[in-house]
């Protein structure tokens, strides 16, 4: 029927509406103008990368810093003397495996940006790809997913949190594509696409099983409807999903992170709220809001019209998705942000698991409207990292008087403490709602100047790396800059000593000590004049000296034993 649906039957007895010459928003388009609008999607969220050579990613300086220790770490005599690579069975090693190969062929900036961009289109491709499979069309749709491309999370750097959610998507398409046709080489390769999630993060692991599990629950509940035995198709199906599952399983028993200890806490309700927003929050959060009623008008617009579509294992997903938002805690086995995770596989699947066609004259609207609010969203992505150039102009000055080999203590101003501050702050340096976006700056240190920091991610449980003694003792494996005037104190509470165990002794332990935010910091210029030096400061960052005489008046250093920090991560 022109403009209908064709009814198709798989081989398992669900049935899938097979769209005839008809996608989201009227005709399906033509080859030539989808590869198009795909070329100029993936052009589009490439853009930001060009203008800043260390995008203000939070936790990206500190990734970068380790991809430079496993590229040329084991032949560098400085860096060698810190830190050493520790391969294993661990999840988190996607960006591991692939950066720093490329950081040996090329400079570390270029290959970190490299691999930015493939995350973003892996993103898109994702979306793209389970689009098809679930629909059977070429749609503009999930190009619109791009609107959640530079989400809270990718702003926050999490780079294998998010290759695993693409790589998730792309995964769970094939098995939408394959599973009633070629059961057994589905079955295979989404087993050895979970194995590859495992690398990538544990939770990409947990979103590709929702989405293929509720496949199998929509597939079962067609097989009732129609009368079928129902027993035969419960053991073929759940025994498809065991092994699917049992390579990350097997994985994940024979990792460090299976007995990774940590403490699991839950913030506030209101917390919940926010995270909600997670898929569309970046740096302006009044468009962030217009993104998201965009998004959900035009759902709510295509149901209303009686055109609009989706897809069932995919609406499953979403209401589970939601359970899980609302139960999880906020930080647990030494991962944070656990609750802010599932939204963002919520907006993901709005993309990927719907279809809101709409009358041709309303879609051509529609689609002006979501590119425009598209090219105005990257606009802001690149005027903001544009001007984060300026502090990285100012770190570099700050940090330019370090030697090699020098260790360094980072610091920095308390956010509560200046709250006048913060209210005419940079936009690049805090993440609307979510997080400042500064805190591992500090990491330039040992990307341009070959020094030691306590802060590099060496978490055994998730990183490929660990420190050698003794500078294993002057380390937190995750944690951040401790708030500078507790370097003028004598004693810590049991959760500052948590969260910077060095803090005893400091003066012998370190070289220098670096304050982030430096025009944050009342009072830093004369900060310590008896155990602390001036060297170059900037409104960005303020570099000291320890002088020696410091450090020999408060003799052997003793650190604290190591203890659990608590959920407070300020």
């Amino acid at each position: 029927m022109p403009g209908g649906t064709m009814g198709h039957v798989t081989p398992g007895g669900l049935r899938r509406d097979v769209p005839a010459g008809r996608a989201a928003g009227g005709a399906e388009p033509g080859v030539a103008a989808w590869c198009a609008g795909v070329l100029a999607t993936a052009l589009l969220l490439l853009l930001p990368l060009a203008v800043v050579d260390l995008p203000p990613l939070l936790d990206y300086p500190n990734h970068l810093a380790r991809m430079l220790v496993l590229a040329r770490g084991a032949e560098d005599p400085v860096l060698s003397r810190f830190w050493l690579p520790s391969w294993g069975i661990l999840p988190n090693l996607a960006t591991d495996l692939v950066l720093p190969p490329l950081a040996r062929l090329m400079p570390i900036a270029v290959a970190g940006k490299l691999v930015l961009g493939a995350l973003l289109l892996l993103l898109l491709a994702g979306m793209v790809a389970f689009h098809r499979a679930a629909f059977g069309v070429r749609s503009w749709w999930p190009l619109a997913g791009a609107l959640v491309a530079y989400n809270a999370l990718f702003l926050a750097g999490f780079m294998n949190f998010v290759a695993g959610l693409g790589l998730a998507l792309l995964v769970a398409a094939l098995w939408v594509k394959m599973r009633e046709t070629r059961p057994a080489l589905a079955v295979a390769g989404t087993a050895l696409g979970m194995a590859a999630l495992f690398f990538c993060h544990l939770l990409a692991v947990v979103f590709a099983a929702l989405l293929v599990a509720m496949q199998e629950v929509v597939a079962l509940a067609a097989t009732r409807r129609q009368g079928a035995p129902l027993l035969p198709a419960i053991l073929r199906r759940a025994g498809g999903l065991a092994l699917v599952l049992l390579p990350p399983a097997a994985l994940y028993l024979s990792a460090p992170i299976s007995g990774a200890e940590g403490p699991t806490c839950w913030l506030p309700a209101s917390h919940k709220a926010v995270a909600l927003l997670t898929p569309v929050l970046n740096y302006h959060g009044a468009l962030d809001v217009l993104a998201a009623g965009a998004v959900l008008g035009l759902l709510a617009l295509g149901r209303w019209r009686g055109r609009g579509r989706v897809d069932p294992a995919s609406l499953l997903a979403i209401l589970l998705l939601l359970a899980l938002t609302a139960v999880a805690p906020f930080m647990a086995k030494g991962g944070s942000h656990l609750d802010s995770r599932f939204p963002v596989m919520i907006g993901l699947l709005l993309f990927a698991g719907f279809d809101p066609r709409l009358p041709r004259r309303l879609a051509r609207i529609a689609a002006l409207a979501v590119a425009g609010l598209l090219v105005l969203r990257m606009g802001v992505v690149g005027q903001v990292w544009s001007g984060h150039a300026a502090d990285l102009a100012q770190l570099r000055a700050s940090i330019a008087a370090i030697d090699p080999g020098s260790r360094v203590l980072v610091a920095s101003a308390e956010r509560e403490a200046t709250p006048a501050y913060w209210a005419r702050s940079p936009r690049s340096r805090v993440i609307t709602r979510f997080s400042t976006a500064f805190n591992h700056l500090g990491a330039l240190v040992v990307l341009e100047r070959r020094a030691f920091i306590p802060l590099l991610f060496a978490e055994p449980s998730q990183q490929p790396i660990r420190l050698r003694p003794p500078y294993d003792r002057l380390a937190v494996p995750v944690g951040l800059p401790p708030d500078y005037r507790l370097l003028a104190r004598e004693s810590w509470t049991a959760a500052e000593l948590a969260k910077a165990p060095y803090l005893p002794g400091w003066e012998q332990g370190f070289d220098h000590v670096l304050v982030l935010l430096a025009d944050a910091a009342p009072g830093l210029p004369g900060f310590l004049p008896d155990r602390l030096q001036p060297v170059n400061a900037t409104g960005m960052a303020a570099l000291f000296r320890v002088r020696p005489e410091a450090g020999a008046s408060v003799g052997p250093i003793a650190l604290p034993p190591p203890s659990a920090a608590g959920c407070d991560l300020g």
